[in-house]
């Protein structure tokens, strides 16, 4: 198939799932997607099983089958890394996520929204599949460079001062990859996998597949506005622009809510959290897999439920 061939599928949310502990996030964002009412599909890109996969966190046969049974749609695609070992991951967490820019290769798809794994739909958003994008455009919502946290890897010109959420000019062009709209076309793939292997900033890449979509649809990305990406750590960082009643969208950026069930917590992302959860206890309450399945998903969380098994 070619960039010119009709598109089968129409259209679709896709996130990237390759590890096993992020399944309660997958599920919960699927959760939500089905709350509020979408009209499109959720597609999972997984990796293909191998050997190893029941070894390591990654995907084994078992979660497949639950991702299934809950009426996701898997697409498997390669691990994507650049060429000739000429990147070397600075912090661990973002070891796999060049592979989500296989997104542009789902020439299947006329359009595409790819969304993190570790995000929560607070309302409707399927505009975002009708929204007009011109050749070779994508859409996205702008990084928040404050660093909160202080994180020493981090550019040493993140701070509040040059945050895109302030529309200060020095990070205007710096996008989130949390949620990208994009029409798939192999033109838009090929033009993303030749800056990938040729680009000598690549090597030095803090936010892997962030760092270069900003670079390589610089000039041609439609921003957004903030609340279809809402960081959980915007609340704090810019109280100004958040309204608990305009977000459409949150993405749980560092800590992600299963991995430590805290409810009181050292940032103010208590409330932010409790969304989540509280999703998480619908789905539990609907759940329409199997008791030994719903074991897989307790398993995967910080603090075991065991009252509930």
């Amino acid at each position: 198939m070619n960039s010119a061939s009709p598109k089968s599928q129409g259209k679709a949310w896709v996130t990237l799932l390759t590890r096993k502990s992020y399944l309660p996030g997958c599920l919960v964002l699927l959760s939500s997607l089905r709350r509020h009412s979408s009209n499109y599909p959720l597609v999972v890109l997984v990796n293909p099983l191998s050997e190893d996969t029941e070894q390591l966190d990654q995907l084994p046969a078992g979660v497949r089958e639950i991702l299934k049974t809950q009426g996701l749609k898997l697409r498997e695609v390669e691990w994507l890394e650049p060429l000739n070992g000429r990147y070397h991951a600075t912090d661990s967490r973002f070891a796999d996520t060049w592979t989500k820019l296989r997104f542009a290769d789902l020439i299947e798809y006329e359009r595409v929204v790819l969304l993190d794994s570790d995000m929560l739909v607070r309302k409707n958003m399927d505009e975002l599949m009708e929204m007009s994008l011109g050749a070779n455009e994508i859409a996205a919502v702008h990084a928040c460079t404050c660093n909160p946290r202080k994180l020493p890897h981090y550019p040493s010109d993140w701070s509040p001062q040059n945050c895109g959420h302030t529309y200060n000019h020095h990070t205007l062009h710096t996008l989130n990859s949390g949620l990208i709209v994009a029409n798939p076309s192999t033109e838009m793939y090929e033009g993303i996998l030749h800056t990938l292997n040729t680009d000598h900033g690549v090597a030095n890449m803090i936010f892997p597949d962030q760092d270069l979509l900003s670079l390589h649809f610089k000039g041609k990305i439609r921003f957004l506005g903030y609340e279809y990406n809402a960081l959980k750590t915007l609340r704090e960082c810019h109280p100004k622009i958040w309204r608990d009643d305009k977000v459409r969208n949150v993405h749980y950026i560092l800590d992600k809510p299963w991995s430590t069930r805290r409810m009181v917590t050292v940032d103010d992302f208590t409330e932010v959290e409790k969304w989540w959860w509280d999703e998480f206890e619908q789905l539990e309450k609907s759940w329409a897999g199997t008791l030994e399945a719903w074991k897989v998903v307790l398993s995967t969380l910080a603090a075991k439920r065991s009252d509930l098994i």
